[in-house]
């Protein structure tokens, strides 16, 4: 039979689960940040030209909140001294309403606020918990209302230049831990307004001449001269447009070269434009993919897909401008890549643009931490006891193999869900809830055990034990808790079934006892009722049976007269010996004589009359009287011989 682990053993493996968890905490958070940037960028190239900027700047608020989650996100641009909110994106409500920062002097109160410090230090600031930082005053109140827990406020720069900010805002405190805030400012988005900009200008200048020319067009009917002149000027100035064209094409071309994407565009399954990125991530050089099927790349088990859509975009129809595939290399491995595909104009004609992504490393990482989940996973399945996380909101993160079976759920099932809301019956569960509350927010101090019931699938009630232990972060911030939970409903049970028992022995036992007093009390009144009737019997013999029993024994009578006279005699003294002998014991010490004398005394007899009755001299009586005295101890007494013996 194998070991049992120690108390010792399996605390440091729960601390070493503890560490797991929050590395793949942290894994999970910095690949979804890595996926959402890379969406968000996709997105952002993927807006025309034609687009104005604010546009540009809403999409990317717009997709902030979504790929980050995040609660709200919006645009404020510093000019004269002041911060104007211009747009913004998810749960704002009247957040905005009237807001200007007023920060011309760094010292002012609006400079505390975080979009006001990012824009002033040019960097990044960040609130971590609004409900408890001073910086973040004014709105506090609203922005708890409306679930905001912490922010994050990002400079916004073109050309060196501070325009205005990004500010975002998250629903659970300490959201933007340094590395994450590193994540989130490797969206250049001054760069991609830089070269908007810059193509703008490109566009306007080639719409002026344009203008020119079709004056001058219009004009060179009226005179050729002058016309020939404004032809060479013409000449000249398109010169001029031409070189600037070519300006920025070359820097358009060497801000896509440097990518570290690839960049495709297509046309009728041809590559018709590669970069270096997409020749670096194929290990074909660029001159051999241009001109080749780009299917010629795809993993033969992906390509039915990918035709399908690459089919059903050039013609207009819906599809996916967003997914994942496996790519053939030249050296025969594969990558996983991630395609974001648009339809543009390339060259006066319909064409089709794929930004590629590299995601191989992400994939690995993913499989490395799943495994890692699993291994972790099967160490928890393996326990002979409920192991359960929550997070500070009360939502299931984590329950192995013992907790399903007890509740009768799939781990799909619970995962995901408030513990309290789902799993607690509802008479215990608003206590419950409150009192986790309070330790997540600090208020109370932390107790390991408790017993409470669960609720399963059926509706039945178990109950469990638990032993409990905060998770915290590395800033030592509480993020969850973490329990291990025993089920004891049996023994409870069986502990309420002994109570019972007793309780149900000890009422028999008090009714038993209360029927054995009774009894005593009858069988002591029934003994007091038999020792009176047979004390009467043997009185009333003796008084009224053998005084003239005696007289006729001192008759004369005949043979058979003196015979019947003794056997009647005989006889009740058969009768009244059990009587007599009871009686004695009463006198324990006097002889038969005495007793005789002390029994005709208690019958209220006179010495005179004891003597003649018993045939003795009155001074033999007297002997009597005074030795049955002695022997009960109240010679030399003022003390009445028959009202003793009465009350013996």
């Amino acid at each position: 039979m194998a070991k049992k682990p120690t108390y010792e053993e399996l605390k440091q493996k729960i601390n070493a689960l503890k560490k797991n968890i929050r590395d793949c905490t942290d894994a999970e958070q910095a690949l979804k940040d890595y996926t959402a940037y890379q969406s968000v960028l996709a997105t952002l190239r993927g807006v025309g030209p034609d687009e104005s900027e604010v546009h540009l700047l809403q999409t990317l608020l717009t997709q902030i909140v979504i790929r980050y989650g995040f609660c709200m996100a919006w645009y404020g641009r510093y000019e004269a001294g002041n911060i104007r909110p211009m747009l913004s994106a998810g749960r704002v409500d009247k957040y905005l309403d009237g807001l200007v920062l007023k920060i011309a002097k760094p010292d002012s109160p609006d400079a505390c606020c975080a979009m006001s410090r990012a824009v002033l230090d040019e960097t990044a600031f960040s609130y971590g918990d609004l409900e408890k930082d001073k910086g973040f005053r004014a709105w506090r109140d609203y922005a708890l209302e409306l679930g905001y827990r912490s922010n994050l406020a990002l400079p916004l720069a073109v050309h060196g230049q501070v325009e205005g900010g990004i500010m975002v805002y998250a629903d659970t405190p300490h959201a933007f831990p340094r590395k994450r805030i590193e994540r989130l400012l490797v969206m250049e988005t001054g760069a991609i307004l830089r070269e908007r900009r810059l193509r703008a200008t490109a566009e306007k200048a080639l719409d002026k001449v344009l203008a020119g020319l079709e004056a001058q067009v219009a004009k060179r009917t009226a005179d050729l001269a002058t016309a020939n002149d404004r032809l060479t000027r013409q000449i000249e100035s398109q010169q001029h447009i031409q070189e600037a064209l070519l300006e920025s094409e070359t820097k358009y071309s060497t801000l896509v070269e440097h990518a570290n994407v690839g960049v495709v565009i297509l046309r009728n399954r041809i590559f018709r434009y590669v970069n270096k990125a997409l020749a670096d991530i194929t290990g074909y050089p660029v001159e051999q993919l241009l001109g080749m099927d780009f299917l010629h790349l795809i993993a033969p088990a992906y390509r039915p897909l990918v035709e399908q859509r690459y089919n059903a975009r050039t013609a207009g129809k819906p599809t996916p401008s967003t997914y994942e595939i496996e790519s053939l290399c030249r050296d025969g491995t594969t990558k996983n890549l991630e395609l974001s595909v648009s339809n543009i104009q390339y060259r006066g004609r319909p064409a089709t643009m794929a930004i590629v992504s590299d995601i191989t490393q992400h994939k690995q990482i993913e499989g490395a931490l799943k495994r890692q989940r699993d291994r972790a996973q099967k160490y928890l399945d393996i326990a002979g006891v409920i192991i359960l996380t929550l997070d500070v909101q009360g939502t299931v993160t984590l329950i192995n193999r013992k907790g399903c079976d007890v509740l009768g759920y799939d781990e799909k099932q619970i995962i995901g869900k408030n513990w309290f809301d789902a799993f607690l019956p509802a008479r215990i569960r608003h206590d419950t809830e409150a009192v986790f509350q309070k330790l997540m927010a600090g208020q109370m101090q932390p107790y390991e055990h408790h017993e409470n019931s669960v609720l399963t699938r059926d509706g039945r009630e178990r109950i469990i034990a638990w032993h409990n232990a905060l998770l915290t972060d590395d800033r030592g911030v509480t993020v969850g808790a973490l329990s291990s939970g025993n089920d004891i409903t049996e023994r409870k049970q069986k502990e309420l079934a002994l109570k019972k028992t007793d309780a149900e022995l000890q009422a028999k036992t008090r009714n038993l006892e209360e029927v054995n007093t009774a009894l005593r009390v009858l069988l002591q009144e029934r003994e007091r009722d038999k020792t009176e009737i047979e004390e009467k019997v043997l009185s009333n013999i003796k008084d009224l049976v053998t005084p003239y029993l005696e007289r006729l024994k001192k008759t004369s009578l005949d043979g058979i007269q003196g015979s019947c006279v003794q056997i009647l005699e005989s006889n009740l003294h058969e009768i009244i010996s059990p009587f007599a002998k009871k009686l004695s014991s009463k006198f324990l010490g006097l002889t038969p004589t005495e007793i005789q004398v002390a029994n005709l005394v208690k019958d209220g007899r006179t010495s005179k009359e004891i003597a003649q009755f018993m045939l003795l001299s009155p001074k033999t009586v007297e002997f009597q009287r005074d030795n049955i005295r002695k022997k009960l101890g109240i010679k030399n007494k003022r003390v009445n011989l028959r009202t003793y013996l009465l009350s013996m």
